[in-house]
Parts: C-alpha cells; sequence; structure tokens
C-alpha cells in the first residue's frame, strides 16, 4: 500500500515513531512498513530508545507545567471589571445573546474552580439586579 508522503520521505525520527506507535493511531501496514524503512537506513535499537527516552522526558516535562497550570487555574479570580460586566450582562449570557469570558463549561474544563463558582453566582446575581430594576422602574412608569 502506498502512503502518502512515501515511508522513504519521512524522517528517522517520524519513523522511530510510527514503527513505535499502535494500531489506534496508524495502520499495522504502515507500522511494518516504518520498522523495514528503518532497518533498511540502519537505525539501531539504541537510537531508538534515545529518542523514546527523550520524549518520554519531553512528556514528563509537558506533564508537569500543565499540572502546575491546572493548580494556577484553580485559584484565579476575576478582576473586579470582569465581575461588573459578567453582572452587568448576565441576562444577555444565559440567553446566549452575548459573551464575555470563558463559558460555565470551559472555566469547568481547565479547573478554574473560583472563577466557576464566581461566574454562577455573578450570574444568577445580575439577573435577580436586572430583574429587581425593572420591576422598581415599572413602579415609576
Amino acid at each position: 500500500m502506498k502512503f502518502y508522503p512515501p515511508v522513504e520521505s519521512r524522517s528517522n525520527e517520524e519513523l522511530i515513531g510510527i514503527a513505535n506507535s499502535t494500531t489506534e493511531y496508524w495502520q499495522q501496514e504502515m507500522i511494518d512498513q516504518s520498522r523495514r524503512e528503518l532497518d533498511r537506513r540502519g537505525v539501531s535499537k539504541a537510537e531508538e530508545s534515545v529518542l523514546r527516552a527523550y520524549w518520554a522526558e519531553q512528556t514528563r516535562q509537558y506533564e508537569a507545567e500543565e499540572a502546575k497550570q491546572l493548580a494556577r487555574n484553580a485559584v484565579e479570580e476575576y478582576q473586579l471589571h470582569e465581575k461588573l460586566f459578567i453582572l452587568l450582562l448576565a441576562p444577555l449570557i444565559l440567553i446566549g445573546k452575548s459573551t464575555y469570558g470563558a463559558s460555565l463549561s470551559q472555566l469547568k474544563a481547565n479547573n478554574y474552580k473560583l472563577k466557576y463558582r464566581l461566574r454562577w453566582l455573578l450570574l444568577l446575581s445580575g439577573v435577580g439586579l436586572w430583574i429587581a430594576a425593572l420591576n422598581i422602574l415599572r413602579l415609576f412608569i
């Protein structure tokens, strides 16, 4: 089977990645062709091991950095002007006519625990504020 780009034109790094992958990501034939091409090029198992160890370290560093970011996200708070905008735009945000900042689902997905709770509170308070304001205006009209 032919693949694009052809196996022969791929770099050693790409081939090592493919050859050490699973059929979840690559077809078995591509994995086999990559392995044969590596053998044809004379890439040793030691070279593969070094590259795979490097990738594992890069992945570990990325995951550690990601964990730190999620921890920072958990305690991040809105600034005062952001709170005011959400409070004032609450009815429009809830009916989908306006957006301001990240949605509740985005906040939850990115571990913004404090912002998530604050946004709920601001949205509910904003709706209550608008209801109260409209009722007061109705008394004067």
